[in-house]
């Protein structure tokens, strides 16, 4: 064997090391294609607010915001504008069932992410519920609720945002 083709090999060695180590692996799969069956009453009362260390184990993350009404393209737009600042790439969009999912790749302490955003409308506003699934190793991650990451960049892009439950 020639010892410059064996050195070659040890990169992709120790990425399937890596990848076999991971605790959680993100799919869109797991998404589901439909706001239906979501439960909005029940999302706007829990607490998004986490109050553990700097590092975690966690690979989910949810988040819930209401914003002033506006045309549903124009939120349709704005999340997809949204998701793509944060370097997600819309995998599936359906205004009929109100459902944005997108994926991104590898970025710092995460090998992949996705992102399923689930809107409906109210008489006076729409209300967002944003899940958010990492694909990590055993290391853990930051702290840092990635949907709330999200929540922020929508409000961001329709600056109509009512209620952020301010986490921090």
């Amino acid at each position: 064997m020639n010892r410059k083709s064996g050195y070659s090999s040890l990169p992709a060695l120790a990425l399937s090391v890596l990848m076999t180590g991971c605790v959680s692996v993100a799919r869109v799969s797991d998404f589901s294609k439909t706001a239906d069956g979501l439960n909005f009453e029940e999302l706007a009362q829990r607490s998004y607010d986490r109050k553990d260390g700097i590092w975690n184990e966690r690979t989910g993350f949810e988040y819930f915001l209401e914003v002033e009404k506006v045309h549903e393209d124009d939120l349709i737009s704005g999340v997809t504008r949204a998701l793509a600042h944060l370097g997600y790439a819309i995998q599936y969009s359906d205004k009929e069932h109100r459902t944005i999912i997108g994926e991104r790749g590898l970025q710092a302490n995460e090998w992949s992410s996705v992102a399923g955003v689930y809107y409906r409308p109210t008489t006076e506003r729409f209300q967002i519920y944003i899940r958010n699934k990492i694909t990590q190793d055993f290391t853990g991650g930051w702290r840092d609720n990635r949907a709330q990451k999200i929540a922020q960049a929508i409000c961001g892009q329709l600056g109509a945002c009512v209620d952020l439950h301010s986490g921090k």
